[in-house]
């Protein structure tokens, strides 16, 4: 420890005994704390899958090189879509922001109750992620390019008017001051006085906005919100030597039996051709209530219409007993059966069992 001494005698130290322990003891509770948290999460960590992960990454690596370019002429469509949900959504949000960021400004909200609602405003905003606008707006308005883009508008309200409305407190009031020496009205001290000083920062906060959203509309496509992200999640279940359903409307047509010719009742064919199934996928819960029941009421049914005309089996009420090499041997209906696969994709729920675990180690 540092110290200074006069004549052989201590005149300065950096700290006291008792502070150094404290110090000392601070430092021991740290690293107590630290190893404890360590030693949770290794206990919850799956580690045959984190020493498999180099593995992983060079599979999706080489299956990404080289890119397959012909499917792009597919692409192009959604890709506009969401370049159109992000722009659309960020004008939007750009268009509520500036009023609602003027009006919580304390240099120019009208009133201390204006100022409380345009608080509550940017905090409501930031505070529900784009995804849960989404899903909500998807349950009222339908799966769209229209839910999709007031998702993103909704979303960035709060953004924007946050750091417009700090920008319009920073101004600089000398020259807010020198428009009022001239007798302009408030109008005109706004326009001439605040309005330029501000702009820059709302050009500059729109345009980065703009950027975060061309990156949410793709996930938004996820929860059927439109763009892109519709065909990542269907390509990853689809024969990537054919053309998707959901790209192609005569292969729409052909799936699901739709009579174009419009001579049949309904528009429907009498007769579905039926293609085998790319793979074969047992879709396996231990709860005994019907697969998908938690997914949502308007589109639940559309998921698990199209698992089952793909030929996925859904087993609910399924107790797993061992993964021998032939496949997982589990109880349904009170029989044991061996379900001859060749790759197993366990999704842990909220509920973990580990007792299969040990046997895919070895």
């Amino acid at each position: 420890m540092p110290t200074i001494t006069n004549n052989g005698s201590e005149s300065w130290r950096l700290r006291t005994s008792k502070e150094q322990w404290i110090r000392w003891i601070c430092w021991l509770i740290g690293i107590a704390i630290i190893m404890y948290a360590w030693q949770m999460i290794s206990e919850k960590t799956v580690w045959f899958f984190v020493t498999d992960a180099p593995n992983q990454a060079a599979d999706i690596g080489a299956r990404m090189v080289p890119p397959k370019w012909s499917y792009m002429d597919k692409l192009w469509k959604p890709v506009w879509d969401t370049i159109n949900i992000a722009t659309l959504g960020t004008v939007i949000a750009m268009v509520i922001a500036v009023p609602v960021a003027f009006a919580t400004a304390r240099n120019t909200t009208p009133n201390i109750v204006v100022r409380s609602i345009g608080l509550f405003i940017i905090v409501s905003s930031r505070s529900v992620n784009s995804l849960i606008w989404a899903l909500i707006l998807v349950f009222i308005l339908g799966p769209g390019v229209l839910a999709g883009t007031i998702a993103i508008g909704l979303r960035s309200v709060g953004f924007c008017a946050k750091l417009i409305y700090e920008s319009i407190e920073e101004i600089d009031h000398t020259q807010v001051e020198a428009i009022e020496a001239t007798g302009a009205s408030s109008s005109q001290k706004m326009l001439f006085g605040i309005l330029p000083q501000v702009l820059p920062t709302i050009a500059g906060v729109g345009i980065y906005r703009w950027d975060i959203n061309i990156r949410e509309s793709t996930i938004l496509g996820l929860v059927g919100a439109g763009g892109i992200g519709f065909d990542v999640s269907e390509f990853l279940l689809q024969d990537p030597a054919k053309v998707s359903a959901g790209l192609d409307k005569k292969e729409y047509f052909k799936k699901w039996g739709v009579d174009t010719t419009q001579a049949r009742p309904g528009g429907l064919l009498e007769k579905i051709e039926e293609e085998e199934p790319f793979r074969t996928i047992y879709l396996c819960q231990r709860k005994t209530s019907k697969l998908g029941a938690g997914l949502g009421k308007t589109t639940g049914w559309a998921h698990r219409l199209a698992l089952k005309k793909d030929g996925v089996h859904m087993l609910a009420g399924v107790e797993y007993k061992e993964i021998s090499d032939q496949g997982p041997l589990i109880v349904h209906n009170g029989k044991e059966k061996t379900l001859e696969v060749d790759h197993v994709i366990i999704c842990s729920g909220q509920t973990p069992k580990r007792n299969l675990f040990p046997e895919l180690e070895e």
